[in-house]
């Protein structure tokens, strides 16, 4: 088995002030908290409430959640929207404890959105380590040991064990297993949360809701909160979405050359009536082929969300006084 590199080392040798130096590898990805700049100017007082959640996971009385040795990186990102954004970098497969503490911290004053992303897309910096309840301040190599910047003297006065150093970059030869190709890791589904395929792959009103009902427990298994979502691993990719839909939902998936422009296309067969009186029909979802395979997987991911129950009920007889 391969050894896993370590995302941070600490060098024998001290920087010209007499701190030790902490070498550190940023990773991949990061769960990122946002603060918004355009609203909130100040996001000096964000910095100490980082390390005052850490001050809190550090007299955690459970041993399990205080030994610790992660990471805090900060940094500034434009969006695709263009609002300036102050992001505060966790690990990305954080505990829920720590998450709930940063939050706690954090609302008090400001306003957050979070997602997974990359943290190598806007270099970040680290702020701060967290070593087995102790705090690492990062500070300039020139910077007298024990020195603090103004915003983060309150530190001292916490009573906690912390120490600063300063930081050396990554090597090169740190760089390279970053830019290699990763085999993605889905989550888990459960045999149980897999719904029983409709009837000769024909769909009635009843189906709709029952697989609706279904899908949500294996999209949202711990809920629909911002956080939830945020903290669970993608159920599937578009080889296994096609797969669900085939053996599970009863939903054709073919790929075609699709006119217009179109990505994806869903169309609900002819309506008849089932063994039970029921009105029912097949559902085919077309994609286009020439599409990237991440890309046929969000245009079939929406013509999926498209498909309850609004799509089938355009093409059933609509009862007198209903609308659409």
């Amino acid at each position: 088995m391969k050894k896993q590199k370590k995302n941070v080392i600490t060098l024998a040798k001290l920087d010209i002030a007499g701190k030790a130096v902490d070498k550190i590898i940023p990773p991949e990805m990061a769960f990122m908290l946002f603060i918004d700049m355009d609203t909130y100017h100040d996001i000096n007082p964000a910095k100490l409430a980082v390390l005052s959640a850490l001050r809190r996971l550090s007299v955690n009385p459970n041993k399990k959640n205080r030994l610790r040795d992660f990471i805090i990186y900060t940094g500034k990102i434009t969006n695709s929207d263009g609002s300036r954004l102050f992001s505060i970098c966790l690990p990305q497969k954080v505990s829920t404890l720590i998450t709930k503490l940063f939050f706690e911290a954090l609302q008090p004053s400001y306003h957050l959105d979070w997602s997974q992303g990359v943290l190598i897309d806007f270099s970040p910096e680290p702020l701060a380590r967290y070593f087995n309840g102790k705090i690492i301040v990062y500070t300039p190599p020139s910077s007298p040991n024990n020195w603090l910047p103004e915003e983060l003297e309150d530190l001292k006065s916490w009573g906690i064990d912390w120490e600063t150093r300063s930081v050396k970059g990554p090597d090169i030869e740190d760089l390279r297993d970053q830019f290699k190709p990763r085999r993605i890791s889905y989550g888990y589904i459960p045999q149980a949360s897999l719904p029983e395929k409709p009837l000769n792959g024909k769909h009635t009103l009843q189906d709709h809701q029952r697989l609706s009902e279904a899908l949500d427990k294996i999209l949202f298994p711990t809920g629909k909160s911002a956080m939830a979502i945020s903290l669970v691993s993608p159920p599937f990719g578009y080889k296994r979405l096609r797969e669900l839909c085939k053996n599970y939902l009863g939903i054709t998936v073919q790929e075609d050359t699709l006119p217009g422009g179109y990505s994806g296309i869903l169309r609900v067969g002819y309506v008849s009536t089932d063994a039970g009186g029921l009105p029912s029909a097949q559902v085919l979802i077309r994609i286009d082929r020439a599409l990237p395979t991440q890309t046929k997987y969000v245009a079939l991911a929406h013509e999926i969300g498209c498909h309850p129950e609004l799509c089938v009920k355009k093409s059933l007889p609509q009862e007198e006084g209903s609308r659409e």
